[in-house]
């Protein structure tokens, strides 16, 4: 599922609103975090990372 996908499921919840808190939304590896719009609490926490692998060799 794509982060797209994602967003879009959990906006189908009641109250359920789309959040920003440490990047700008422009930003494609910005943290999004659904949240209840009444009461700020948190639901569903999404990144990105880029992951390298180094390999040691005997």
């Amino acid at each position: 599922m794509t982060r797209k996908g994602i967003i879009d499921c959990c906006l189908t919840f009641p109250a359920a609103c789309e959040d920003y808190p440490f990047y700008d939304i422009t930003d494609p590896t910005a943290w999004t975090v659904m949240r209840h719009r009444t009461n700020k609490k948190s639901f569903v926490l999404i990144y990105q990372f880029a992951v390298k692998c180094t390999c040691f060799g005997a």
